[in-house]
């Protein structure tokens, strides 16, 4: 009898020995069910993405970081046509950005026109020890994307590294030619080692603005030394056109919509 139990009791401790090491060995399995969501750069879609550049320091940028985090601590997670909020870190200590993307201009503007939005993140400034005033916000659209095939161009949770770089054109006329610059660094980029997961261009939609957005797929854990990542800068003729801002950041905070439940999934 005693040898039937002593059966029964390894049948049962040894499998559950075995899963705690794979929990133990593999924390982030455990925790799958907790995996951010990416942020997609669907091109087929109408979505816009807002970006805002805060200008800081390496002393200022905590502090920065922390505001912008109470300010937009679910400040549009229940607006009509919401997709994501992603705050990035640069790696200097220099900047801080942050992505709006919404479904449509409309939901955009829908969004930006509600006072009690204003309201609200107006209070939670006021907690923060620092005011963030923002150098600019612009509006963009895709323009043009690179990405593996069958691969939409994402943004993929916290801690990965990416290359945002705004480039004003001085004049209106050369937005084009800075345009097609930036989508032929898309087919260099693929080239390069180690090369970007994905890439977007981006074109202000009010304004003469051109973004090139790179995921390099690293955590900042993975690669240190951020020098190694090869830039992907227009060529000093048409970089002469423009007024650029480049920097590699770090993704901070991804905030996406919670996805609507199906009626009959309530009714089950």
């Amino acid at each position: 009898m005693l040898k039937g139990f002593s059966r029964q009791f390894n049948a049962f401790v040894l499998p559950f020995v075995l899963f705690l090491s794979v929990l133990v060995g593999f924390p982030n399995m455990a925790r799958a069910d907790k995996a951010v969501s990416p942020v997609l750069f669907d091109p087929s879609t109408k979505a816009v993405n807002v970006a805002t550049l805060y200008e800081t320091t390496p002393t200022t940028q905590t502090e920065a970081l922390s505001s912008l985090m109470k300010s937009s601590k679910s400040l549009y997670k229940k607006a009509t046509g919401f997709n994501s909020f992603s705050i990035f870190k640069s790696e200097d200590g220099t900047r801080v950005l942050t992505l709006a993307q919404w479904q449509s201009p409309e939901s955009y503007q829908a969004a930006i026109a509600t006072p009690a939005k204003g309201a609200e993140s107006a209070k939670e400034e006021k907690k923060s020890k620092v005011t963030v005033t923002p150098l600019k916000t612009v509006v963009f659209e895709i323009d043009k994307t690179q990405a593996p095939e069958g691969v939409i161009p994402a943004i993929n949770g916290n801690a990965t590294l990416v290359q945002f770089s705004d480039m004003v054109a001085k004049a209106p006329e050369d937005q084009p030619k800075v345009l097609a610059a930036a989508a032929e660094l898309l087919t260099t980029a693929t080239q390069t080692y180690p090369a970007p997961r994905s890439a977007v261009v981006m074109k202000g939609v009010d304004s003469t603005d051109v973004a090139l957005l790179a995921d390099w797929g690293y955590s900042s854990a993975e690669l240190t030394d951020t020098s190694k990542l090869p830039k992907l800068n227009l060529s000093d003729e048409v970089a002469a056109l423009t007024d650029s801002d480049m920097h590699v950041y770090e993704v901070v905070k991804v905030i996406t919509a919670k996805a609507k439940k199906d009626k009959n999934e309530k009714e089950e």
